[in-house]
């Protein structure tokens, strides 16, 4: 019986554009092989550091380095040809609206659409509708980017998953803190979930987004918790251990016991929660001065380099 993984990487694999792609590139053994090849030669023809300076990565990749930005866009960012050929070159678009960490990850993904254009231009183009496979590998190389493996996991082994060391990560690496535990859970390093729970008008509480779990509606033994976490003083991270169960329309139910952490950030509840022990808690979190990070190397910067640390630890 495949895994889902399997099953996934079989439905990209599917994909003409991606299978050409991957043929197409020397050593490539499979899509995601394919893409980290062309993702680590990027790197290191620009010779990048631990955080890459997106700037130059563009020029790299054939980009004009000043942005176009536009309000209100029904996306975070998209890649547009300038000519019918890879070096005519291509222009970025970016969603003013969003976060400077949301903007950078967006860039990395656009980024990363440049090898599909280059080595099967006879798709990419032509007209053609959006292909999951590659939207998918452009995800993954934008990660790949970001937060290169073999940097993030000796961060990582610095001491057992924790919400403190999920958000230092992030702050480091100028990501979500969505991304970085997504990059965490694919590296094999961690096997933790990150939940958000909304608070509704009439006061209870929602399951709006789920990461490396069943995305059903998941329920604590002690109902109260969410309150609680809701009523403490600001930054106070709630911890411990607790049965969690879901049940399905269709009469599917589940369990699992699970070792959390939890607070309040704003108007969001962040839980990591995971089977294994997690790192206690020691003291609350960023009570030092945050050194600014911004995209770096561009004409035209995604506003408030600051901010992009304080959208490394909000959620939602």
């Amino acid at each position: 019986m495949l895994t889902t993984k399997e099953r996934y990487f079989e439905q990209i694999s599917a994909s003409l554009l991606v299978r050409s792609f991957m043929e197409r590139t020397p050593g490539g053994t499979d899509p995601y092989d394919a893409l980290r090849r062309h993702v680590t030669a990027a790197r290191g023809a620009g010779e990048f550091g631990a955080k890459p300076d997106l700037g130059r990565l563009m020029r790299c990749r054939n980009i004009d380095e000043h942005l176009t930005y536009v309000p209100n866009a029904p996306f975070d960012a998209c890649i547009q040809p300038v000519g019918n050929r890879y070096q005519d070159g291509f222009r970025i678009v970016v969603n003013r609206s969003r976060p400077a960490v949301r903007a950078r990850f967006s860039i990395a993904h656009e980024i990363c659409h440049t090898f599909f254009y280059e080595l099967v231009p006879e798709i990419k183009y032509a007209r053609h509708t959006a292909d999951a496979g590659e939207e998918h590998l452009c995800n993954f190389g934008a990660a790949e980017f970001l937060i290169p493996g073999d940097l993030v996991a000796s961060d990582a082994a610095k001491g057992r998953p924790s919400l403190q060391l999920l958000e230092s990560l992030a702050r480091k690496y100028c990501v979500t803190v969505e991304t970085m535990l997504l990059r965490l859970r694919g590296l094999g390093l961690w096997k933790c979930s990150l939940l958000f729970w909304h608070r509704m008008v009439n006061g209870e509480f929602v399951l709006r987004k789920v990461y490396g779990d069943r995305k059903v509606k998941w329920e604590w033994e002690d109902s109260s918790l969410l309150s609680r976490v809701w009523s403490a003083e600001p930054g106070r991270t709630l911890s411990g251990r607790m049965p969690v169960t879901f049940e399905r329309s269709g009469g599917a139910s589940g369990a699992q016991v699970v070792h959390y952490q939890i607070r309040r950030r704003g108007d969001v509840l962040v839980c990591l929660w995971s089977q294994r022990t997690l790192e206690r808690q020691q003291m609350p979190l960023f009570t030092k001065k945050l050194v600014p990070m911004g995209l770096g190397g561009f004409a035209s910067r995604v506003p408030a380099a600051s901010g992009c640390n304080e959208d490394a630890r909000l959620a939602g």
